[in-house]
């Protein structure tokens, strides 16, 4: 075998497969059937966009469209993935496909403009740097997003460099960061198996966590940090297999890491303490020869520190109160057996339908079964102590599943999703295709049993393979996005809007020309997405300023508290949406105006006199009208009379 074979062979303590199982890197493949998947990833593409146009137009029958596509999309290239005589470069071209396409789902949500609420905080911090050349500036959405300036270095540079629109560079950016992620966990998970086709299920598992679709591909920091963080994992797995040059080109990329987004800086430096934890346990066994990321894990945890400390201070004020509630829920729910959310209701949407809740609900049962197996028979001989590391954190996932029956939580739970499955495709793959999985050195005589009956059944391997990871990557689709978020609302629907419309957009580039930027003015939170980025202005909230703006909004007269309100809040435009007196909000979850306001007032649509109350107040006057919006402009010397405070 030549020297350059030997290099591009993964290297691992222990190999899932037997030599015959894995093909030959320089053999020569037959394409055949991986061509024809790729094919299908293109159809399955077209057929969601196809799903996109017609729910846009209001058409019937969009989610089967929806549905096909993300068939044509996953089914071919998970079966070429499952197969044991697909060769490795098909399976990495694979894996990179299917992320690929996974990504333009959310891009062919909306082509051309940035619709979710962390798309325009990021798209806030964009704006600021461009306007000003300085970082850390005022970020009224997401206050901690402009300390953590990454994305937005990367962007800008994208669009200076190649006069791009910052839309058009930022789905780049974040579609490069997507082919880093495929290519790392592919990668990671070869290294640490010696098993390419193990690498491939555990890519077409990771893809099952509840955010890939849309959390982790939308313009947020966490989608670039994420892909960075793992490929940090894998240089350093490669520094442990003695090649000292990849150790300076990892802390790099670490520091990209640290500036880039807060919790996959933490994940990361918890990671790299876990596996330096297992090397030291492992080395007082007599396991001498393990490497220890010891002194990354020191730079690393120096530099998010001091990274809190000089550039983000609010990062914990920030990050506290919501992991805070979502733990005091969780103690709640155990301490007091109560829930205060139904899984899968969406009160004022469509009902989901029921094979998505048991497709659902069988994933979590899949992944929860081989934890728990893995936890049985949790030694093996010769494991690589990053690979402990990572199947030990799979177990999390199983501490934090009851987070999912409360409100506080379900979001901790999913957004957990996309550090945990690294370590549960790890688990998943292992014991899924045989060979190497923890169970053959169980202590327990009937899972060693179980092992060797089940390493005989290769066709049924394969075939389980195959419908594991089918049902565990429906199942994170069916509890990611609200049911009737994931395609495109039409421009006209009725009631609060669930993402940024076109009219929303139109206004806010014609006030920012009419008026210039940096107004304060108070909105619905859709509306003020659009003013803060594509105007350039200063959103009222309680988490930017301590403003109360649904007391603004909600009354039916102008009382006392709207004026005190005003006042206090120094604003200078009100905003009114008229489709907010259609119907009741999609999720009563998500507010209207700000977080803290009345759940009640949130559960029925505004009245037609409480905005119609702005018309004839005193210190108001009208300035802008369409369709759908109404601004006013608020005279605080009037408003001060009017409240008595003048």
């Amino acid at each position: 075998m030549s020297v350059a074979t030997d290099v591009l062979r993964p290297v691992a303590a222990v190999r899932l497969d037997r030599p015959e199982m894995t093909p030959e890197v320089n053999r020569i493949p037959r394409l055949g059937w991986s061509i024809w998947a790729a094919i299908s990833a293109c159809l399955g593409v077209l057929s969601v966009a196809a799903a996109d146009i017609q729910s846009r137009e209001s058409r019937p029958d969009t989610y089967v469209l929806f549905w096909l596509g993300i068939g044509l999309i996953f089914l071919p290239t998970a079966w070429q993935l499952c197969r044991r005589d697909t060769t490795r470069n098909e399976r990495l071209v694979l894996a990179l496909v299917l992320g690929v396409s996974l990504y333009l789902v959310k891009c062919l949500y909306s082509p051309t403009a940035f619709v979710f609420h962390d798309e325009f905080a990021h798209l806030r911090t964009i704006i600021n740097l461009r306007n000003s050349g300085h970082l850390f500036g005022w970020n009224p959405e997401i206050r901690v997003a402009a300390d953590f300036p990454g994305l937005a270095v990367v962007t800008l540079s994208l669009v200076k460099v190649s006069g791009l629109s910052v839309v058009t560079s930022g789905m780049i950016v974040i579609g490069v960061g997507r082919l880093l992620l495929m290519l790392s966990v592919f990668l990671l998970l070869e290294r640490l198996t010696g098993s390419s086709r193990a690498a491939g299920i555990g890519c077409l598992i990771y893809a099952g966590n509840a955010n890939f679709l849309y959390w982790s591909a939308q313009f947020a920091y966490e989608s670039l940090a994420l892909p960075l963080a793992l490929a940090v994992a894998y240089l350093l797995l490669r520094r442990s297999d003695g090649t000292k040059r990849e150790l300076v080109p990892a802390l790099l990329v670490a520091a990209m890491v640290v500036i880039t987004h807060h919790l996959t800086a933490y994940a990361l430096f918890a990671l790299l303490v876990a596996w330096s934890i297992v090397v030291v346990l492992r080395r007082r066994r007599g396991r001498r020869g393990d490497y220890a990321p010891h002194v990354p894990a020191l730079l690393l945890g120096a530099g998010a520190g001091l990274w809190l400390g000089l550039a983000a201070p609010q990062t914990l004020g920030y990050l506290l109160p919501v992991i805070g509630k979502a733990l005091g829920q969780g103690v709640d729910l155990l301490l007091l057996r109560g829930s205060n959310r139904a899984l899968f209701a969406n009160p004022g949407g469509p009902i989901q339908p029921v094979w998505e809740q048991a497709t659902a609900i069988a994933s979590v049962a899949i992944i929860v079964v081989f934890v728990v197996l893995e936890l049985h028979g949790w030694r093996r001989r010769g494991e690589h102590p990053l690979t402990s590391a990572l199947a030990w954190t799979s177990t999390l996932y199983l501490l934090i599943l009851p987070l999912r029956f409360t409100i506080a939580g379900q979001e901790a739970a999913n957004r957990s999703g996309e550090f945990l499955f690294v370590g549960i495709g790890v688990v998943l793959a292992t014991m899924l295709i045989g060979g190497g999985t923890r169970a053959s050195h169980a202590r327990n005589r009937g899972v060693r049993r179980w092992h060797r009956v089940w390493n005989r059944l290769r066709r049924v391997r394969t075939a389980t393979a195959f419908v594991a990871c089918v049902v565990i990557f429906t199942g994170g689709i069916a509890v990611s996005w609200s049911y009737d978020a994931r395609l495109p609302p039409p421009p006209s629907s009725a009631g609060v809007p669930t993402i940024t419309t076109p009219d929303d957009i139109a206004a806010a580039q014609w006030f920012l020309g009419e008026y210039g930027p940096n107004h304060r003015l108070v909105a619905d939170i859709t509306t003020g997405l659009a003013f803060a980025t594509y105007g350039d202005q200063n959103v009222l909230s309680g988490a930017s300023d301590g403003a109360h703006v649904w007391r603004i909004f909600f009354p039916s007269t102008m009382t006392p508290t709207v004026y005190g309100e005003l006042v206090a809040s120094r604003v200078e435009f009100v905003f009114d949406q008229k489709p907010l007196t259609e119907s009741v909000p999609s999720s009563s979850v998500t507010p209207v105006f700000d977080l803290g306001e009345p759940t009640v007032d949130d559960l029925r649509p505004s009245s037609v006199a409480s905005q119609a109350k702005f018309v004839t107040a005193s210190g108001f006057s009208m300035v802008y009208r369409s369709a759908t919006i109404t601004i006013y402009r608020v005279d605080q010397g009037q408003v001060r009379a009017a409240s008595g405070s003048g």
